[in-house]
Order: C-alpha cells, then sequence, then structure tokens
C-alpha cells in the first residue's frame, strides 16, 4: 500500500495524479467502511465548496454509483438502472457525488448487450490526446480583409463604413456612426473554435464550433437581416419598427425581440429551431419566384419552449413543432456537452467540431443510445474513456485523426 493518506489519494484522484498502484488502492479504500466517514466529509467540502449540477436525479446519480463500485470491485455487470425510485445508503450518494466531481460526466447506455466495466479500462491511455476547442474565429471586412481574433489585440480593429469594430476579451463589438457606408462583415468560426459578437442593433450572437454569421456593419430602416452557417444563439435587442430576420439555406427565423437557437450544421438531418423567450415565425427560405407562396404557407409560431423541425428536401418537407429540451439544445452555449438518448454518430459529429477530428469507423456503428453530460474543457480522452465504460465502442487517436471500432 502506497505510503499516503486517504486524504491525499484522494485529492490525487481528482487531480489524476495517481500511480496505477496509488489508484487500485484507492478505489480498494472506498469499499471499506472505516473509510466511508471519511469520503462523506470529504464529500460534504466539495458541495460546499463547489455546485454539482445534475444529482438531484437519483437515476442519474445510481447510475454513476454503480459504475465506480463495478470499477472498484473489478468485477459486476453492467446493469440497467431500475425505473422505480432508489433508496441509497448515505455512502453511495457519497460515492455518486465523488464520481460526479471526479469525471463532471453522467453517462448511460441503453443496449441489448452487457459489459464488464474494470478499473483496467478505465485507465486505458491512448498514444496521443486532442485538447479542446477554444475561443478563435476568422473575421472578413467588407475590402476582403481578414483578421484572426484570437490573435487580434483588444481594442479598436478597423472601421467599417463609420463603424468601429472593437475586440473586448473574446467579443466583437461594433459601435455605429449616426451615417456611412453599409459594408458586409463575416465572423466564421473554424472546427475546434467558438465566438462571440456583438452586432451594429446591440443583438448579442454566440457562434459554435464550423459556424458563420453574415451581416451589414449598419441595419437599414426596415429591417435587419443576417445570414448564418452552422449552429449560433441569439438575444436580439427588442425594436417593433425593425424585425429581425435570421436566414439559413432552407429556412427564415423573423422576431422582433427574443431569444432562441438555430441548428442548421449541413451535415445534420434536421434544422432545429428553439426559442427560449418571446415568440418567432420560422418559414422556408424562397426557391424561386414558383415557391415563395408555397414557403409562406408552411411557417410556423413558435411560443416558448417549443422546437420547430425542418427536415428532408425543402420542396417536400414540413415543419414539425415539439417541446424542447432546452438545457440540452443551450449545453454547448453553457460549456457542456449534453446528450439524451443520442447515437454513437450523433456525438462524433459534436466531437469533431469542438475537437477538430477527422473521423473514421472501422466497422458500421451499433445502434445504442447513449446519454451523456461532460464539460466542454475536457480533452478529448476523457470523453472516449467514459463512452469506451458504459458502451461496446472502443476508440484510437492517431493525431486529430478518431477511429471508432
Amino acid at each position: 500500500m502506497p505510503e499516503r493518506s486517504f486524504e491525499e489519494l484522494m485529492n490525487g484522484y481528482v487531480n489524476n495524479q495517481l500511480t496505477d498502484e496509488e489508484t487500485a488502492c484507492f478505489m480498494a479504500l472506498v469499499q471499506q467502511p472505516a473509510y466511508k466517514e471519511k469520503l462523506e466529509t470529504y464529500i460534504g467540502n466539495l458541495l460546499h465548496n463547489r455546485s454539482i449540477a445534475g444529482l438531484s436525479n437519483e437515476i442519474q446519480g445510481q447510475a454513476v454509483f454503480q459504475k465506480i463500485m463495478s470499477a472498484a470491485n473489478e468485477q459486476g455487470e453492467w446493469q440497467e438502472v431500475p425505473k422505480k425510485r432508489i433508496v441509497w445508503m448515505k455512502y453511495a450518494a457519497a460515492a455518486a457525488v465523488l464520481i460526479a466531481f471526479l469525471s463532471l460526466a453522467y453517462i448511460w447506455v441503453v443496449r441489448s448487450t452487457e459489459k464488464k466495466v474494470t478499473a483496467k479500462q478505465q485507465n486505458k491511455t491512448y498514444k496521443n490526446d486532442v485538447l479542446p476547442g477554444t475561443q478563435k474565429a476568422l473575421l472578413t471586412l467588407g475590402d476582403g480583409t481578414v483578421i484572426e481574433l484570437d490573435n487580434a489585440q483588444n481594442g479598436t480593429l478597423a472601421s467599417q463604413g463609420g463603424t468601429k469594430i472593437i475586440k473586448m476579451d473574446g467579443t466583437i463589438n461594433y459601435e455605429n456612426a449616426k451615417a456611412g457606408q453599409t459594408l458586409y462583415n463575416t465572423i466564421a468560426t473554424p472546427r475546434g473554435g467558438q465566438y462571440q459578437v456583438v452586432l451594429p442593433d446591440g443583438t448579442l450572437v454566440w457562434l459554435n464550433a464550423a459556424s458563420s454569421i453574415h451581416f451589414p456593419t449598419r441595419f437599414n430602416d426596415k429591417e435587419r437581416r443576417v445570414e448564418i452557417t452552422g449552429e449560433a444563439y441569439f438575444e436580439v435587442k427588442k425594436d417593433a419598427h425593425k424585425p429581425f430576420h435570421v436566414i439559413t439555406p432552407t429556412q427564415d427565423v423573423e422576431v422582433l425581440g427574443t431569444h432562441f437557437n438555430v441548428n442548421a450544421y449541413s451535415d445534420e438531418s434536421a434544422v432545429k429551431t428553439t426559442l427560449l423567450e418571446g415568440k418567432v415565425k420560422v418559414s422556408q427560405s424562397a426557391i424561386g419566384n414558383r415557391q415563395s407562396a408555397k414557403n409562406a404557407e408552411r411557417a410556423v409560431i413558435l411560443k416558448p419552449g417549443e422546437q420547430a423541425e425542418l427536415a428532408g428536401p425543402i420542396a417536400d418537407s414540413r415543419f414539425t413543432i415539439a417541446e424542447a429540451n432546452i438545457e440540452q439544445v443551450m449545453s454547448w452555449k453553457n460549456g457542456l456537452f449534453q446528450f439524451n438518448n443520442a447515437d454513437i454518430q450523433t456525438i462524433i459529429r459534436q466531437l469533431a467540431r469542438w475537437y477538430n477530428l477527422e473521423v473514421e469507423y472501422s466497422k458500421p456503428p451499433d445502434d445504442n443510445l447513449y446519454y451523456v453530460e461532460m464539460p466542454r474543457n475536457s480533452k478529448l480522452s476523457s470523453i472516449l474513456k467514459v463512452l469506451e465504460l458504459t458502451g461496446n465502442i472502443h476508440f484510437e487517436i492517431e493525431g486529430h485523426k478518431l477511429i471508432v471500432s
């Protein structure tokens, strides 16, 4: 047994600083009654100093508890969590909180086959690792000048038609003069990047990875119109006399002042518009004059908490409206990956955008469904390890290439 106190082992485990021998020792100790009070005290201190989201859901907590105890015992099958209410012992709750803090992740999988979870699997290492995305984007000015925003210094970057473009700690602000020429700018995030912009009217926009927004340096007197690709969240400045339009290749979102999210990635099966606050009208983008009347008939009005989904070829598609999982929709803006009963391909597409990955499937993926919640500032290996622990899936990292089997 390593000559370290239980407290030192806990802190080392939290900071991923234990040797294989020390990790095995720690996993053995957490099962012994003599250390359960120390564990609970430690957990109490963590809870006092830090908010750990998600533990109010007993099913999630029980699933996490099953994982850590299976790993500690180096035996036992992963079992589907019963759907009835589960009564915990005090030490079970403490262990669930501990593992939640250590990994900051909740994950389980519904599948037809069971899988053993061992300490060896939990300690798997990869040839190399990939760091998460950061605040970075390219700003293209109206004259074609391109500015790398992550390398630019804070302060005024340029002046376009009398509008000042100012960088302030990871956000681009447009400050209008009373008169001047209207030019168009584009801010585009690469894979592995995200950024924030304050538009000339004061509207706030968050761009997810591999996304862009094209907009004028000043809006005209009748409307405000921007074009996006990828995913963006908007907090629109209210102006009853100037409707705000968000245009994607397949739809037009019209608002006066509201908060909403648009997911319009070209590699996703549908465009999803989710309303958090206010009211929006979502219609299909016109495909020539012959389609304009038909598109107008297909417009839908969203209420807060609703999501409009447009899938399939635009000429034949219709909007479907459903209640939205707001927490899941907004997880990317809040610094999380969150999936609810998602297949592995859905998960991998998001990972590929955020970690700038090329993906190769060595065989067709299975139809397992996962629940995942992890912080987006995690290293790629941390997420892959948790997926491997709970699913019949394996990963290898070769540079920025992810091999899935």
